[in-house]
């Protein structure tokens, strides 16, 4: 498992969603830049964080806002193109 410390912008407002067994999951994207003029290049990644703590902030992540996450990283395949995931920690 990789352990990943990252600061982007929420590009997708949180979204509180019941899951499996009535537990929650809040639910967002962020972008996160490298390098610079010409060669910027910006990563998404879809954020999960589950639980009372995603309840808790689902109000608080507005698209636009810069945040920092710390998680663990994954990618996953859908219709030929990968996404990198994020399972929030901190």
């Amino acid at each position: 498992m990789i352990s990943l410390n990252l600061i982007g912008r929420v590009g997708k407002g949180g979204a509180s969603i019941k899951a499996v067994g009535d537990r929650s999951v809040l639910a967002f994207s962020v972008a996160a830049d490298s390098g610079f003029g010409a060669k910027k290049k910006t990563e998404w990644f879809d954020c999960s964080l589950w639980g009372q703590r995603g309840e808790k902030l689902v109000d608080y992540i507005q698209q636009g806002d810069q945040i920092g996450v710390t998680g663990n990283l994954s990618t996953r395949e859908h219709d030929g193109k990968t996404y990198l995931q994020i399972d929030v920690q901190d």
